[in-house]
């Protein structure tokens, strides 16, 4: 269960909105468990489970006019270890053209919800396919064949499996992307 108890920076209003897509994601994610079921429903992989996460995106599912819908969520995300693939996360992301500090995003749940961007990873195409082929250097120059994505839409993750960092964590490390609000309104 989730306990909000003691954390400020939400109204009642943004915290039910919160507990409901939590509860909408463990009931509704459940359909992706499988790995292959995913693949075969158009999801794809940006090639990123070197990192211990994987991330399948319906690219078809992107700027749909869906909002945080949990029946069809644009990204899911699996935990690799070795072989074996679970689904632990969704992430969401919202329109294109979106900033991270859009009133609709920020005031859907307020200071508990994560959205974030990512400015610092390198894309190429592979067999018609985007694929991560990492991050920038501290140059700020990508790996050879790749290209800098400089117009990201906002994404937040919602977790189906306990995270330390609670079921709005972003991914830690290079990857995590990059929040518009400072740490002292997320909650």
């Amino acid at each position: 269960p989730i306990n909000f108890s003691g954390i400020q920076g939400f109204t009642p209003e943004q915290s039910q909105r919160a507990l409901a897509l939590i509860s909408n994601s463990q009931r509704d994610l459940p359909a992706f468990s499988s790995y292959q079921s995913a693949l075969a429903a158009g999801y794809v992989s940006i090639g990123d489970a070197d990192t211990g996460f994987e991330h399948l995106i319906k690219y078809s599912l992107l700027n749909d006019g869906r909002f945080l819908d949990t029946k069809a969520p644009e990204s899911l995300v699996y935990q690799v270890s070795g072989a074996t693939k679970t689904l632990v996360s969704a992430m969401f992301i919202a329109s294109s053209g979106m900033a991270s500090n859009d009133v609709t995003l920020t005031s859907y749940a307020g200071g508990l919800i994560q959205w974030h961007t990512h400015n610092n990873l390198c894309w190429r195409n592979v067999n018609g396919v985007p694929k991560v082929m990492g991050v920038i250097d501290a140059n700020g120059n990508c790996p050879a064949g790749s290209v800098l994505q400089t117009n990201g839409a906002p994404m937040v993750h919602v977790w189906i499996t306990p995270h330390a960092c609670g079921p709005f964590a972003a991914l830690e490390g290079d990857g995590a992307g990059i929040a518009d609000e400072p740490d002292s309104v997320r909650v």
